[in-house]
């Protein structure tokens, strides 16, 4: 593979370090081997001796100081090596006429080698001892009018920040442009997997605008991504939400330390090996979207036990609501009676101001089982399109529904446990105080179906349904097969029922529950 990145005739050096680390790195390292000069065939012999590429654990032991200043004031090692060999000649941006912007610029050209080797290395933020770059962004930040700090601020000074995502806690001078500029390669790798300079720099100015929105404005723009299991669409795929992204989960999404169980695969072999799907339970379809976050900042010497502020847990729950709204409109959206399980993996917030990016796992034992299915392009797009047709139903008022019918088809894996929540959802849609088996039954056959006939056969069935749900609350012992049956189809009664208020009758869903019904039934 490394033979095919390179001139031919490259030593075997060169090519164990593109196996090594890759092809972006190496370029970044010693500048365009698409004609190996003998000075790169030279450096990379002298980096194989000096510092070879064993690994400990898929990590690259001893390369995490290479990007570290040796003392205050001086380069890191890999920088002197670049410089050497001429190819940090194009790291220099032109100049923005933003002290701060071209400070942070010049430092994310100094870093971006060490993010290319993202979990392969420690990577070395807020190190004690500082490059000239460091040292010219710190002073940068220090001195930006719209940033928490001032001229007089100590390297170590540290501002208590609360932000909207349920963070809280202090942020050091010292730390900020580090933070900024992993944001911006966190906010760079959501479009491109392998980020280019370019791509870094321009997240870098949208960071910074953010950081200093939080400080001058107490607001600022967080981007909540999160991932989604059980199902896999093609690989290139990204659609347009009103409020966000849909799009195929690539290789740089993945967790850098997931929990085991979030990071296993799970396999099903159909009649041949072409039939296999697999998919990650860390995700293998990603949603991000964009959400106005609050942020408060205070001198730590100010902040006392009673005044520090409760966690705004804001952000976190509208990402909750959009990943549930997504797990629905599928569900809606699956044109068949057995609709693959999705449930949430992953979620995280980018924001400019914070260390790390406080990954949170969902645990899979909590969800139904998954059924591994791979989706094309249309059904991605069907998906799309329920998302954006649910994005504008005010759910407020269909009540308890939406989430009991995800908890139902997606989360239980009690066939009773399923069908409870099921009839629930008939309920929350057209229930009432009184006679409430005749009018929910009543009500869904008049929703659902056209004919007198068909009404009926189905009135007598969701009768039943209602029968077998009473027996169960009060301890009667229903034998399994009976439970599991009326289960899939209270499921689906629930699905239909909420799949027509949206697409046939959105004039229903301001109305209560009972004044659903009753329009129903005297129509």
């Amino acid at each position: 593979m490394a033979e095919d990145q390179c001139a031919n005739g490259a030593g075997a050096e060169l090519r164990g370090m593109i196996e090594a680390f890759g092809k972006p790195f190496v370029e970044w390292l010693l500048g365009d081997i698409s004609e190996v000069s003998p000075e790169q065939e030279e450096m990379a012999k002298l980096i194989a001796e000096k510092a070879p590429f064993g690994t400990a654990d898929g990590v690259f032991f001893g390369w995490g100081p290479m990007f570290c200043a040796p003392r205050n004031g001086e380069t890191s090692p890999i920088a002197h090596m670049r410089r050497l060999i001429g190819a940090a000649e194009g790291d220099n941006a032109p100049s923005s006429g933003d002290v701060t912007l071209d400070a942070l610029n010049a430092l994310a050209a100094e870093m971006y080698g060490a993010f290319l080797l993202e979990g392969k290395i420690s990577l070395p933020f807020a190190a004690p001892v500082q490059t000239p770059l460091e040292e010219a962004a710190v002073e940068a930040v220090r001195r930006d009018p719209d940033l928490p700090f001032d001229a007089s601020s100590d390297l170590l000074e540290a501002v208590q920040l609360s932000q909207g995502i349920g963070f809280s806690g202090g942020v050091q001078l010292v730390a900020v442009p580090s933070s900024i500029i992993y944001a911006a390669w966190s906010r760079a790798k959501l479009r491109d997997c392998v980020p280019d300079l370019t791509g870094l720099r321009e997240s870098v100015k949208w960071m910074l605008r953010e950081a200093r929105s939080g400080y001058s404005r107490r607001h600022f723009t967080a981007i909540g991504v999160a991932s989604l299991s059980g199902v896999v669409g093609p690989v290139d795929v990204r659609l347009e939400l009103p409020w966000g992204v849909l799009r195929s989960a690539h290789g740089s999404d993945r967790p850098r330390v997931p929990r085991v169980r979030d990071g296993g695969d799970r396999t099903i072999q159909g009649g041949d090996d072409e039939n296999a799907v697999t998919i990650r339970y860390s995700g293998d379809v990603i949603l991000e979207t964009e959400v106005k976050c609050s942020a408060k900042y205070a001198p730590v010497a100010d902040i006392s036990e009673d005044s520090i502020p409760s966690l705004d847990m804001r952000c976190q729950h509208i990402l909750s609501e959009r990943v549930n709204l997504a797990r629905l409109a599928f569900l809606l959206s699956w044109e068949g009676e057995d609709v693959p399980v999705v449930i949430p993996g992953w979620s995280k917030f980018v924001v400019p101001v914070r260390q790390g990016e406080g990954w949170q796992s969902s645990n899979p034992d909590r969800y139904a089982m998954l059924r591994p299915t791979a989706v094309s392009r249309e059904q991605m797009a069907d998906w799309q399109e329920w998302i954006a047709r649910l994005s504008s139903v005010n759910f407020r008022r269909l009540g308890i529904a939406p989430q009991r019918l995800l908890r139902a088809s997606a989360e239980r894996r009690d066939h009773l446990d399923a069908l409870i929540d099921a009839v629930i959802v008939w309920e929350s849609l057209l229930g009432a105080d009184r006679e409430i088996t005749y009018r929910v039954s009543a009500a869904l056959s008049k929703l659902l179906y056209a004919g007198f006939e068909e009404r009926s056969e189905f009135r007598k069935r969701a009768t039943d349904i209602y029968r077998l749900r009473s027996q169960i609350v009060h301890g009667v012992d229903v034998r399994s097969d009976k439970v599991a049956s009326a289960s899939r189809d209270a499921i689906r009664i629930a699905k239909r029922a909420l799949r027509s208020l949206v697409l046939d009758r959105p004039d229903l869903i301001p109305m209560s529950s009972e004044e659903r019904s009753n329009r129903l039934i005297l129509e």
